[in-house]
């Protein structure tokens, strides 16, 4: 991915739509697949050895929504408690936004400047509220072990096609949303993309994929689209866990969900 395929293909633009390059398209392929094939392998090798508290933070990096849904599935057959239930969830969700700092960091620096405080607080707030459920459970250590996260190879050659098509399509989406509806379009956009995989978005959006948008609306599209997936998430957490037993994690979801669109 890195060393044949990536210096092979040209930095210029093949049409005027959007400045995205071949080049970029792959290059934002070999970062989030870096990311995503870091956390895979301490996932699948080291997850025993840090028990409910690795495999969230890992789950988190890897995608927080497939997390959600198999943590949602463990509580409703009682394999996990609703306590540790609810703490891995928004454990996770915290790690959303220390994936998407890093993932701006590698590609745009002024936009990480504009985001870093917004980004870091959310991280945090997310994380004093995981860690104050985390307070409330007593269970056995065992227990929480024994949750797995099945995890394709992020690797894999249909994986980073899949990626790039994404990437693309995104790309072409964003620019004809904010030319023909403005702001207002790029942010419906964000909202829609929200209940997908965010990462494509985000890295166009990084890449300057629309021509002289103002970084403090690629903040704001991030930002919709972040908190359209906690939205999503916590519809995962209602139909694979029920109501009752997710209802807290619901409600923390949403709030974080708002705190990101204010």
């Amino acid at each position: 991915l890195t060393g044949i395929v990536l210096p092979l293909l040209p930095d210029t633009p093949v049409t005027d739509f959007t400045p995205i390059t071949p080049y970029q398209v792959w290059l934002a392929v070999v970062v989030v697949c870096g990311i995503s094939y870091g956390s895979y392998l301490i996932q699948r090798y080291k997850s025993e050895q840090g028990g409910i508290w690795l495999t969230s933070v890992l789950g988190g990096i890897y995608s927080s929504t497939i997390t959600t849904v198999v943590l949602a599935r463990h509580a409703e057959k009682k394999r996990i408690s609703p306590e540790i239930f609810h703490f891995s969830i928004i454990l996770s969700t915290s790690m959303v936004y220390i994936r998407l700092f890093v993932i701006i960091l590698a590609f745009n620096q002024t936009l990480v400047k504009q985001m870093s405080f917004t980004l870091i607080g959310l991280f945090l707030m997310s994380l004093v509220l995981s860690l104050c459920l985390y307070g409330r459970h007593h269970a056995d250590k065992a227990v929480a072990k024994k949750v797995a996260f099945p995890q394709k190879n992020p690797l894999e050659l249909a994986t980073a096609l899949v990626f790039a098509t994404l990437f693309v399509f995104v790309s072409l989406a964003s620019a004809w949303a904010q030319r023909n509806f403005g702001d207002a379009g790029l942010y419906t956009l964000a909202t829609i993309i929200g209940v997908s995989d965010i990462s494509p978005f985000v890295v166009s959006l990084a890449q300057d994929s629309v021509h002289g948008l103002n970084p403090k609306v690629v903040s704001a599209a991030i930002l919709v689209a972040t908190s359209s997936n906690n939205l999503l998430k916590a519809v995962y957490a209602i139909v694979f866990a029920g109501f009752r037993v997710s209802l807290i994690p619901v409600l923390l979801l949403i709030f974080l969900a708002i705190v990101g669109c204010v």
